[in-house]
């Protein structure tokens, strides 16, 4: 039988997840060239872990030990790399995002460095 990781992980985010703002980025260049960035916030809700040197992007020196990984529910509109988000005091950028193996996606997973 197989186990339906999605809807777990959705459960674990659940039980363990954690308040945090997501500020959406959105970038306009004017007639000059010159790019201008606006932000809106939401808070969501997220489970958090830190990177470790077991973590496939930490292998690949995308992420170092203490960057973050956020597990972001497919509930809240889809981030985009370059979005922030804000936790415990700290922001960090999304750099890299994937989704789960299955077709149905309960989760974002973000990895994020501080900035």
């Amino acid at each position: 039988m197989a186990i339906d990781l999605s809807s777990q992980m959705s459960a674990v985010i659940d039980l363990m997840g954690q308040s945090l703002t997501l500020k959406r980025k959105s970038s306009t260049i004017n007639k000059f060239g010159d790019s201008t960035n606006t932000y809106t916030t939401e808070i969501i809700y997220a489970g958090v872990n830190d990177f470790n040197d077991e973590e496939e992007w930490t292998k690949y020196g995308i992420f170092v030990p203490g960057d973050k990984l956020f597990f972001i529910k497919s509930i809240v509109t889809k981030p985009s790399e370059g979005d922030e988000i804000i936790y415990r005091g700290e922001t960090y950028e999304i750099k890299k995002i994937r989704f789960p193996d299955s077709g149905y996606i309960s989760h974002y997973e973000c990895g994020a460095k501080r900035i």
